[in-house]
């Protein structure tokens, strides 16, 4: 009976040891996680977060990481517009060497008459230049060039007869301006992609031929032709030569310079001849005017018949708003626009068997919109062509007009 009671006696004790027990060991994992949370929110804090709850931070304990799949890279949708087109890179190609050619330099003094200069049979004008007029004539062909890209921008400047033909000692009389040095001080200005064709050396080297009338302000077509073939060369491209033509002849031209002379005698007996070249894949052209008319004509035409002041007409008719000329031998869709005055009739002729389609325009007498025209027309190639006198403001303004 007493080891019974004993037993009975001593159970609540043992009980009460293992509830302690067991208190104690809830009590230190309870310190254990509450110490956790205070580390884990004081982390949080110093990093800018707000502090959690106990609770919440034990129902986020993070995942364990899986690798994912690299992602699929977007699809992104080709660009609307075209991207602005660049030239044709062209390699200029080298002239072939020329033979000695004769010196063909004027150096007989000069013989004022009317507004002229007469000396051995042929009448020449003075020329003047101004800087600002360079500058203004250069920032236009840059500009058209940037207003056309995609198309190959040439420049051309064609020098007078004087720079041509007369000795540096008879120039000097007239104290007049240096040819050379205005074509270069204006070039020197022009950037890419405009391709800046220097002829005057080339013409002075052939100045002993038949390059300028004696009686017109004009180069001949011959003059014309050494531009063209300076062009070429300067543009990659080959020269058609001059025994590939058909020529034709108009006798008893009297051009503007008999006229400033007062009628010279001198001049009046020693008319110019106009050779004219026909090209070689068409003679045909449309002559459009801003009204929209249009009338068929050709690119070099009999002027034999026609009064002696007239027959400088004899390419592309004269000076007209918009020649149109289709080459029905070239199918490679290649277009050229050449602006010009007059000095360019005699070298449009020369473009005809270079390209599909040639759109002669003269700048002083055309209203329409060429920036349009150009892309209407696929046109790949612009030739700016004028005489050294019309390095000018005014030249540059009319031109930049059109675009």
């Amino acid at each position: 009976m007493k080891k019974r009671n004993i037993c009975k006696a001593a159970l609540p004790l043992l009980l009460s040891f293992a509830m302690l027990a067991a208190a104690g060991c809830g009590e230190e994992s309870s310190s254990a996680s509450s110490a956790a949370q205070q580390g884990t929110a004081t982390a949080s804090s110093q990093q800018g977060g707000k502090a959690e709850s106990s609770s919440q931070q034990a129902s986020q304990t993070p995942p364990t990481a899986v690798p994912t799949a690299e992602p699929t890279p977007a699809v992104t949708e080709a660009p609307t517009e075209e991207p602005t087109p660049e030239p044709t890179p062209v390699t200029e190609l080298t002239p072939p060497p020329e033979e000695n050619l004769p010196d063909g330099t004027v150096h007989t003094p000069l013989t004022p008459v009317g507004s002229v200069f007469i000396t051995e049979n042929k009448a020449y004008s003075p020329y003047y230049f101004a800087s600002s007029s360079g500058d203004a004539y250069a920032a236009m062909l840059n500009t058209v060039a940037a207003a056309l890209p995609g198309v190959r921008t040439s420049s051309i400047l064609a020098p007078t007869s004087m720079a041509v033909c007369l000795g540096d000692e008879i120039q000097a009389t007239l104290e007049c301006s240096d040819e050379a040095w205005a074509i270069e001080y204006t070039y020197s200005m022009v950037a890419e992609p405009v391709t800046a064709v220097r002829i005057l050396d080339t013409l002075k080297r052939h100045n002993a031929e038949y390059l300028f009338f004696g009686t017109d302000h004009h180069w001949t077509q011959l003059g014309a032709y050494y531009a063209y073939r300076d062009w070429c060369y300067s543009t990659g491209r080959v020269p058609h030569e001059l025994a590939e033509y058909q020529q034709m002849v108009n006798d008893g031209f009297l051009g503007l310079f008999y006229y400033y002379s007062d009628y010279s005698d001198i001049l009046a007996a020693n008319p110019d001849t106009v050779y004219a070249y026909i090209p070689i894949g068409t003679n045909d052209m449309t002559i459009i005017y801003n009204d929209g008319e249009q009338y068929p004509s050709q690119v070099v035409r009999d002027m034999s018949a026609e009064d002696s002041g007239t027959k400088y007409s004899a390419f592309i008719g004269g000076d007209q708003p918009l020649c149109a000329i289709h080459n029905p031998g070239i199918t490679d869709g290649s277009a050229c626009i050449l602006i010009k005055d007059s000095f360019g009739n005699a070298f449009a002729p020369f473009l005809v068997d270079h390209f599909e389609n040639v759109y002669v325009v003269d700048y002083r007498y055309y209203e329409g919109n060429l920036t349009a025209f150009a892309q209407e027309h696929g046109v790949t190639d612009l030739v700016i062509l004028t005489n050294v006198d019309e390095i000018l403001q005014s030249t540059a303004d009319t031109i930049l007009a059109m675009f």
